[in-house]
């Protein structure tokens, strides 16, 4: 069962003032284009698991407007200080047709900023911040993104628009119960999609990157224990449709010693956009199990890095 949350009547004026110059004689060549002002409520959806501690906040906007498929026409970026506390905001461009698309805390670089959107409306991504190639991080709140196709030239039909602001990442939280030999311990996950194209609707999967989740762990004498958000390991193809097969992996490394131990676990049971996937795992110096949670594991009590990614100890 899904919720929606009304987050507020976005607004910002896209259009800069204009100098109106004089209309002479009926030549409407140094006439401004028409403008017209126009209300968009973004209602934010999210799953039932928001009670098990998916956040339902809008920390920032990303707004853009494209009025051709190749044509960026304006984007603005609204920070959690800039929304005003009734959170109604106006609209006013030009009278046309554009593919809108809202991105609600996708900052997505490693000093917490947006990345422009492109000039190609197929091309608008919500990513998350890139460490190497190979390697993306995870994030303290989640994304959410909504489309919107407003054909503003019949005949003004309308000056509301609603936009349905859906989570575009999963919630991980991991508990991890170690010997206090097993020291400095990061996490990673193989398997997530890579990005998803916000106007196409279409996930991107690599299977080579990984998502570092290090950064999100909190550590004591023989526990620790990392929650963060990702991106999802398997979405539906569409709604009411099976979920698309696969595996993903859980991977462990901690300090013993002058040595670096790595155990992995690989879980069958899927994590979609807007759900909180929460397990336990017990390892030792010798191996390891899933508590609650059906995973093969794997086990190098002398890992070396060299092989498919390297990892910061």
């Amino acid at each position: 069962m899904m919720m929606q949350k009304n987050i507020f009547y976005g607004s910002c004026l896209l259009l800069s003032v204009m100098g109106f110059t004089s209309c002479i004689d009926e030549d409407l060549s140094d006439c401004p284009p028409a403008t017209k002002d126009a209300e968009i409520l973004y209602k934010l959806e999210v799953a039932q698991d928001v009670a098990l501690g998916f956040s339902d906040e809008v920390h920032s906007l990303h707004l853009g407007f494209w009025n051709t498929p190749s044509s960026l026409f304006r984007e603005v970026v609204v920070p959690q200080e800039s929304l005003p506390a009734d959170m109604i905001f106006r609209v006013t461009i030009p009278v046309d047709n554009y593919s809108h698309i809202a991105v609600a805390n996708g900052e997505n670089s490693a000093d917490g900023a947006y990345s422009p959107f492109p000039s190609n409306l197929s091309e608008a991504l919500v990513s998350q911040p890139t460490s190497t190639a190979d390697v993306i991080s995870a994030t303290g709140i989640p994304a959410y993104v909504g489309t919107l196709q407003m054909n503003m030239e019949k005949g003004f039909e309308t000056d509301h628009y609603e936009v349905l602001l859906t989570a575009a990442s999963s919630k991980y939280v991991l508990h991890v119960n170690r010997p206090a030999t097993l020291k400095n311990m990061k996490c990673y996950i193989q398997g997530t999609k890579q990005s998803y194209a916000a106007w196409d609707k279409v996930w991107a999967y690599n299977e080579k990157v990984r998502t570092n989740a290090s950064a999100y762990g909190t550590h004591g004498e023989t526990t620790s224990d990392f929650e963060f958000y990702a991106f999802p390991t398997q979405v539906p193809v569409q709604r009411a449709t099976p979920l698309e097969p696969g595996w993903w992996k859980l991977y462990f490394y901690s300090e013993l010693g002058d040595k670096i131990v790595e155990h992995i676990f690989t879980i069958k049971e899927p994590v979609e956009p807007g759900r909180v996937f929460e397990a336990t795992f017990n390892v030792t110096e010798q191996g390891g199990e899933a508590v609650d949670v059906d995973a093969g594991v794997e086990f190098d009590p002398d890992w070396e890095p060299g092989g498919d990614f390297d990892i910061e100890m």
